[in-house]
């Protein structure tokens, strides 16, 4: 089951989708192990897990003015991270 965002975490998504570097660094800190042992559990291996983690950020900061739109954005970082890993 994929945790469910916080109204902080929420409020989060709306400064980063504007630019916010420090949110984007509080958001990262928030939720890189959970999208770390999510992509292990799919590829089984440290190496690309901790590879595809950068790699969710990198589009997540790419495609942040989407995030404001989303009706809930820690489903997109979990598709992400799915989408990624499957890859």
């Amino acid at each position: 089951m994929l945790d469910k965002p916080t109204y902080h975490e929420k409020k989060l998504f709306e400064h980063i989708a504007e630019g916010d570097e420090e949110a984007f660094a509080v958001l990262f800190h928030l939720r890189t192990d959970s999208l770390y042992t999510y992509i292990l559990k799919i590829t089984k291996s440290d190496i690309w897990a901790e590879e595809l983690v950068q790699d969710v950020w990198t589009q997540v900061w790419l495609n942040r003015r989407k995030l404001s739109t989303l009706e809930d954005p820690v489903s997109y970082l979990h598709r992400i991270a799915r989408n990624r890993s499957l890859d």
